[in-house]
């Protein structure tokens, strides 16, 4: 945390009509750490449905087993069943089924939503339950195994740092596969935070090129949507629609985010 985390009471100096320099960290730290303490970073990765997963499909998110099943019975290595019994009718449904029956499970290491997409290309959103680290001991490992469905990646990565003064940022580089998924219309989350509110203010400035690029291009996001979606009370993530088919595999979108 900002200033460090030995700080643990306020400099008594009210009578100054300025606090001295030496005392800023003092005086500022308890109150820059509490506005930070339920704003973090979250590690984020979707699901994309093509269509309606077969019977017997799986997918796991840190170890717990979600299973698609058509006929109500899952195996006895799956913790959860996606109740697909009423037969969704397309991928939209599919995913809309699973977000359903992921937000259910009691001991859910995720939440999820449904983000932008039309009837036969969809996406689930997962975002973790507890903060972490890119590269860190919070990192989600995430697979499937099923039909119809594709993985983001082998973790939920993507998590943002948190700054001072209620704020919050992150850097995300786009995949292949997100750039496949915005020529059909879907959307993709870049981020996710815990904040009490929706961010009132968020700046975005997108890179050309991979982090050990030399470019320092910056390539406009007029026509590229970004917003920021509640999954649960006090949950967001970051949602970005690149219709125009703007952004490339590699680059880098910073955003800040602030209360």
């Amino acid at each position: 945390m900002a200033g460090g985390a030995a700080r643990t009471v306020l400099v008594p100096r009210f009578d100054l009509p300025r606090i001295h320099r030496r005392y800023q960290t003092e005086y500022f730290g308890p109150i820059i750490d509490a506005l930070l303490a339920d704003r973090t970073g979250v590690c984020v990765g979707y699901l994309y449905f093509t269509g309606i997963p077969a019977d017997t499909g799986v997918f796991t998110i840190n170890g717990r087993v979600y299973e698609f099943s058509t006929d109500g019975v899952i195996a006895g290595t799956s913790d959860v069943e996606i109740d697909f019994s009423p037969g969704p009718a397309n991928a939209a449904a599919a995913a809309a089924q699973t977000v359903t029956n992921v937000n259910a499970d009691a001991d859910r290491e995720v939440d999820a939503i449904q983000l932008t997409g039309v009837a036969n290309f969809a996406v689930v959103a997962f975002m973790a339950r507890e903060d972490g680290d890119v590269g860190g001991s919070s990192d989600y490992t995430f697979t499937e195994v099923a039909t119809n469905v594709v993985a983001s990646a082998a973790t939920l990565g993507a998590a943002a740092t948190p700054t001072e003064y209620a704020g919050c940022r992150g850097t995300y580089q786009v995949t292949a596969n997100d750039v496949a998924r915005w020529l059909n219309g879907i959307g993709v989350p870049i981020g996710a935070l815990s904040f009490d509110t929706a961010p009132t203010w968020t700046q975005y400035t997108c890179m050309v090129g991979g982090p050990t690029d030399a470019s320092v291009a910056v390539r406009s996001l007029a026509t590229v949507v970004l917003r920021w979606r509640q999954v649960n009370v006090g949950r967001y993530i970051l949602e970005v629609v690149d219709a125009g088919a703007v952004l490339a595999a590699g680059d880098r979108i910073h955003w800040e985010a602030s209360v």
